[in-house]
């Protein structure tokens, strides 16, 4: 019979953990059509929240029962940018009796017995073991009295690397219960067996879910099992490291090394033209909006600090703490396809913290500046979010367009804060805007119009 998963009793969707043939729990699966939105949710709190508000049932934002796609996504962007808080998460189906299905599913199933319940495509993320929930940490950590001023640094490190990673894929629901954190004592004793950043299919295998079995056989950080009986999507795997700037291996078509025409319009209201970076090399790269940069390459001008990107030292990568960790999870409701302008603005709930009133440090500046700068790579991202989005039947190519277009205006408001050494705070409060790419021209807009509740 296989050890089937088990629902998570928490939460406003059907989410199961996923255990080993020991029973050990490895991981989170979050079905597509189990979603807080999703029609077989089996949780009643939407069900009310649909039949007594309809009006202001959903967020207008998002594309509907996308969210398994935005947890594979945050994986993603948070292994591309070697942030190192996320738990890796990938695209899987899987299948048990356990899982929501429509009743005529199962009475089928009664009357077909050689009929097993169909696959359930949905997200799949690394369980970490040892943390507790970010408001009792952080109380502690900010508390008058706390003298270890270790972790109180680690903890402000990775706090900047979680406020990137929701700003570049606009988290609207990064509350205090979704990210948790793990403290460690001075020989880091208490350390997981597996980080965040080994691969789901290590130490997760086999999964089995009956009525037939999905084994999934260990397999190395860098290579997905090859098992003809395994449903896991076919993922592009991104192997390339965070300095490897433009030389990622893509399933698309980007020409990275080719001369490419940039064009011009006249902008509309709201509208401003950016003149994209010409080819690596150019002595006009970065020249956009009002003499800024959008994507500056090594020759701009780094003008918030008086620096020259080609003067900064940068990091290979970011440093690893050894006394905090942190993981943010639940990153179903990210990556809009425009900013929210309905009733809510849906703050980060991080910006009333103190650490969000420190400015960007240099350690974090210097590191990703290069890399957000370089439009070669910011377009490889996006290449590889599309690798993950299209997998759903429901793909929108034009509500991916403005997804990705919300996504370069924030990293253009991101990189501009880094550059000025602003605070998350002031990043917050900056206008907000999106990148439209048409053919090889990219124009900025910026929002028109603010939610009925304002809040950042």
């Amino acid at each position: 019979m296989g050890i089937h998963p088990t629902l998570i009793r928490q939460g406003s969707s059907g989410s199961y953990f996923v255990r080993n043939p020991e029973a050990k729990i490895t991981g989170v699966f979050k079905p597509k059509d189990e979603e807080p939105y999703g029609h077989l949710n089996p949780k009643w709190t939407k069900w009310l929240h649909k039949t007594i508000c309809p009006c202001i049932f959903g967020r207008s934002c998002l594309v509907p029962n996308q969210g398994y796609l935005s947890e594979a996504g945050a994986s993603l962007v948070d292994e591309k940018l070697g942030l190192r808080i996320v738990p890796t998460t990938k695209v899987v189906k899987l299948s048990s009796p356990v899982f929501n299905y429509p009743r005529t599913t199962r009475l089928y199933r009664l009357l077909k017995s050689d009929q097993s319940l169909p696959y359930k495509k949905g997200s799949l993320q690394l369980f970490v073991t040892g943390y507790e929930d970010a408001k009792k940490v952080f109380g502690r950590v900010n508390a008058p009295d706390y003298r270890d001023h270790e972790v109180k640094r680690e903890f402000d490190m990775l706090f900047e690397r979680m406020v990137v990673l929701d700003y570049i894929t606009r988290n609207t629901d990064r509350n205090d219960d979704n990210w948790l954190i793990k403290t460690l004592n001075d020989s880091g004793s208490n350390a997981p067996e597996s980080d965040l950043g080994v691969d789901l299919c290590t130490g997760i295998s086999p999964v089995t879910t009956a009525p037939h079995t999905n084994t999934r056989t260990q397999a190395s950080p860098k290579q997905m099992p090859n098992n003809a009986n395994s449903s896991g999507s076919n993922l592009p795997s991104s192997t390339n490291t965070p300095r490897q700037l433009g030389r990622s291996s893509l399933s698309g078509s980007l020409n990275v090394n080719g001369p490419v025409a940039y064009h011009r319009r006249s902008p509309s209201a709201h509208e401003t033209s950016i003149s994209a970076p010409e080819p690596l090399g150019s002595s006009n790269l970065g020249q956009g909006i009002g003499g800024q940069s959008l994507y500056t390459g090594s020759s701009a001008s780094n003008k918030g600090s008086g620096l020259e990107l080609h003067d900064i030292q940068r990091s290979t990568e970011l440093p690893e703490c050894h006394r905090v960790k942190l993981a943010a999870i639940d990153n179903g409701l990210s990556f809009p396809f425009k900013h929210p302008d309905s009733w809510r603005t849906y703050p980060y709930h991080w910006i009333w913290l103190p650490q969000a009133k420190k400015r960007f440090s240099d350690e974090i500046c210097n590191y990703l500046l290069p890399l957000l700068t370089d439009e070669v790579y910011v377009e490889e991202l996006i290449e590889e979010m599309y690798q993950v989005f299209k997998q759903d039947s429901g793909f929108s190519k034009s509500h991916f367009k403005r997804q990705a277009a919300v996504m370069r205006g924030q990293i253009l408001n991101l990189t501009k804060a880094m550059n000025e050494r602003s605070t998350p705070i002031q990043l917050v409060k900056m206008t907000s805007c999106v990148i439209k790419k048409k053919g090889q021209s990219k124009f900025q807009q910026f929002r028109s119009r603010l939610p009925w509740f304002s809040n950042w």
